[in-house]
């Protein structure tokens, strides 16, 4: 068989019949159950459409060769893709820095940026300043659009909040069995709750730190599904325009648990996207994150209005009247992962002020006999009537 026929053979194998598009007809597939084509039936196939498919001649070498590798990024999904011949992408660069902030009494949040090396610091001080100022959670938000990171960076965020000597995860480079091993090797910064906020657009790291938190049951995850692309990238360049960018290595946890292409699905999920997740970002960055999670009420007449000699319920109905639109009237800008995040913290914090504490058996019989020795000395002694001599 000529070179070109198998090169035609291996472009539909990853076009169609590898994901199963190109099998059974839908009816029979459902009551028989879905096979994949054998590799007779894909030269089978080929040989078919080189002959007889009304624009045959459209099927040249370059043509096949390129439609191969396009199917077989497209299997590959997150495993690899061809990019411009340029160090990083522009689009998806990222400044480093870490938002940071107390956004309740008892509720830290923490947000790094680009996960890069110089951010770990920053985390950690941010730890050690809720720690100072009395809170008893951290929110650690995973959200940001970065880049790919350095898995060294994810095990120095999950040393933070794990003990020291702790296995954390191990990567796997292809073709090799053990691989490198990561360990904590510094004794915990926080030792309080944590929730991690996750969604697809949470990176290589940010995907690591919140499946080994997980694993080793230090946190919840809130928010939405990750891309499952737990993997080290290498870029090699093709022509003088393009690189392939592509994974050499994935993480996987202590148990041999693998991310790729399956991501972490959170513990509670929340929804969020459309433009305001985008706005929400530039919020992010003006340091406006209680406005998107502690919502303003609307303005009514109250006694300070009548202190102040206003009525804004009538204010905004002349404004209404009047075909004018009110800021009362704009539903506000909230961040709903983070929103919710914040009201389990708070929420907890307030069941655990109303706990029923249901005393033993041994501590009502104990209580009891205090009780009892207490109205004993209590009691005021009888009055002895003196008779005569």
């Amino acid at each position: 068989m000529r070179w070109w026929r198998v090169l035609g053979c291996t472009a539909l194998f990853w076009l169609g019949f590898n994901s199963g598009q190109l099998g059974l007809a839908e009816g029979a597939g459902e009551a028989e159950g879905k096979s994949e084509l054998s590799q007779a039936g894909v030269q089978a196939a080929f040989q078919i459409l080189r002959r007889d498919f009304i624009r045959s001649r459209e099927l040249t070498p370059e043509r096949l060769s390129k439609v191969g590798l396009e199917g077989l990024l497209t299997a590959l999904d997150v495993g690899a893709q061809v990019v411009p011949m340029r160090a990083e992408s522009k689009e998806r660069k990222v400044k480093p820095g870490v938002h940071s902030m107390a956004l309740a009494e008892a509720v830290g949040w923490v947000r790094p940026m680009s996960f890069q090396r110089e951010e770990v610091a920053m985390v950690e001080k941010a730890l050690n300043q809720f720690q100072v100022g009395g809170c008893e959670a951290v929110i650690l938000d995973l959200r940001s659009p970065a880049a790919e990171g350095e898995f060294e960076v994810a095990a120095a965020l999950v040393d933070f909040f794990v003990p020291s000597g702790e296995s954390l995860f191990r990567l796997r480079q292809a073709g090799a069995t053990q691989g490198e091993v990561f360990v904590s090797s510094r004794a915990a910064v926080w030792t309080g709750d944590v929730l991690v906020l996750v969604d697809e657009r949470t990176n290589n790291v940010g995907e690591a730190v919140a499946a080994v938190l997980r694993s080793l049951e230090r946190a919840l995850l809130v928010g939405e599904k990750t891309q499952g692309a737990a993997v080290r990238y290498q870029t090699l360049p093709l022509d003088a325009g393009h690189a392939l960018r592509y994974a050499s290595a994935e993480m996987l946890l202590v148990d041999g648990t693998s991310l790729y292409q399956k991501g972490l699905e959170p513990d509670f999920r929340v929804v969020f996207d459309g433009d305001a997740r985008d706005q929400t970002e530039r919020w992010f960055r003006q340091g406006r994150t209680r406005e998107l999670v502690f919502e303003v009420a609307r303005p009514r007449f109250n006694e300070a209005a009548l202190v102040a000699r206003r009525n804004p319920e009538i204010e905004s109905y002349v404004k209404r009247s009047l075909g004018e639109v009110d800021a009362a009237d704009k539903s506000p800008l909230v961040d709903p992962v983070l929103q919710r995040a914040v009201d389990m913290v708070l929420g907890g914090d307030r069941l655990k002020q109303f706990r029923l504490k249901w005393a033993t058996a041994a501590q009502r019989a104990k209580d009891a006999e205090v009780e009892r020795e207490t109205e004993e000395r209590e009691k005021v002694p009888k009055g002895i009537p003196v008779g005569d001599p």
